[in-house]
């Protein structure tokens, strides 16, 4: 994850999810920024490592504000903007490496 310039990180960059997993993350007010998927990925115990596609370079699970490499498929959110209005997109702008639903 991304938070957008001006809009304060969330509780974490970046986590593993097994299939059929959950997560719950929780935005302040007027928050934006990007979430994307990455794949083929080798952490060890201790968070280290890199995936084939969608990396951040940080070479941690956390991103710890760096973006994602292309090709990544890119979820964008804007919270409680434009009169308390949510906003969202699906971007290809950095290519396709996920689908989102």
């Amino acid at each position: 994850m991304l938070s957008g310039s001006g809009t304060p990180p969330l509780e974490t960059t970046g986590f593993a999810l097994a299939p059929g997993q959950l997560r719950s993350l929780y935005a302040p007010q007027g928050w934006s920024g990007r979430f994307w998927g990455r794949s083929g990925c080798t952490f060890d115990a201790s968070g280290k490592g890199s995936c084939a596609t969608g990396d951040c370079g940080s070479g941690e699970v956390e991103c710890r504000g760096a973006g994602a490499s292309p090709p990544a498929t890119l979820v964008e959110f804007t919270l409680d903007d434009d009169g308390g209005k949510d906003f969202y997109d699906v971007s290809l702008v950095d290519g396709y490496n996920l689908p989102f639903v």
